[in-house]
């Protein structure tokens, strides 16, 4: 990820960041490129979003945000700190709404995989991140995964509004599972107690900025989105080898949820 601000005087400043997962976004290098093509080192801190809130206040004439080469690139044609127009190869891909240039490097921040740094620790190898469809209708991300480290598994996942309720499953193998929700209105049905419990959890993000929820292993589950907008949330699996390992899932038919006088939610012709 690099920033270039244009001064009017026609001097650039360029921040670079090479950061990956929590450090997406932290400036690593720093230069002023002058008039002349000259290049000098300039001192440097903070973070790729916060220049872009800060820059505006100085005699900026223009401000260029690319990411990734040029796989999309916001520019700012007046140096007032908003997103005119995005360019790049996967510029149609970009699918966060952005005004602002600040706005635009924390969502290409999170589209990119950042997150849970201080959880996961710098140990953690980035990988290749396929979107998943899932059978819900989300769009789950496999932010992060290592060889070396075969005891997690952190997806990314966004679960639109109105629409039919999430599918209710267990994973059969693994320890807690770990729900951070950072945006949206949710509640989390699931059993507890090996199958004895049911338990709703309200999500409630009006006073904070992630909302954790912890379930145990090997109980069922189901995200309902309960709002209008998008729910996103982070699932953290802890010593779940293969997360998607298809002997390890198990499904709950309605008529079982009934049964069991469990409260999980179905579409209206499965309920």
């Amino acid at each position: 990820m690099e920033l270039s601000v244009r001064s009017r005087g026609g001097d650039v400043f360029v921040y670079e960041s090479e950061g990956e997962l929590g450090d997406i976004g932290r400036v690593t290098r720093a230069y002023c490129r002058a008039g002349n093509g000259r290049s000098t080192p300039v001192p440097f801190a903070g973070n790729i979003a916060e220049l872009c809130e800060t820059y505006p206040k100085t005699q900026t004439a223009e401000a260029r945000l690319t990411v990734e080469g040029d796989e999309w690139v916001f520019v700012d044609a007046t140096g007032n700190g908003r997103v005119e127009r995005v360019e790049g190869r996967r510029s149609a891909e970009f699918h966060r709404p952005v005004e602002t240039m600040g706005e635009a490097a924390t969502a290409a921040g999170h589209e990119k995989g950042r997150s849970l740094y201080h959880l996961l620790g710098d140990s953690v190898e980035p990988a290749a991140i396929p979107t998943i469809p899932g059978s819900c209708g989300s769009q789950i991300k496999l932010i992060a995964e290592s060889a070396q480290y075969k005891q997690y598994a952190l997806l990314h996942a966004m679960l639109p509004g109105g629409q039919d309720p999430n599918e209710v499953h267990r994973y059969k193998i693994g320890g807690d599972i770990f729900f951070i929700f950072i945006r949206g209105q949710a509640v989390v049905n699931h059993t507890a107690g090996g199958l004895r419990e049911f338990h709703s959890v309200a999500v409630s993000l009006e006073n904070r900025s992630w909302h954790l929820v912890v379930l145990p292993p090997q109980e069922f589950y189901q995200v309902l989105n309960v709002g209008s907008a998008e729910v996103e949330y982070f699932m953290f699996f802890m010593e779940h080898n293969d997360a998607y390992a298809r002997n390890a899932f198990e499904s709950l038919p309605a008529a079982e949820n009934i049964q069991r006088g469990w409260s999980f939610a179905y579409p209206k012709g499965e309920a």
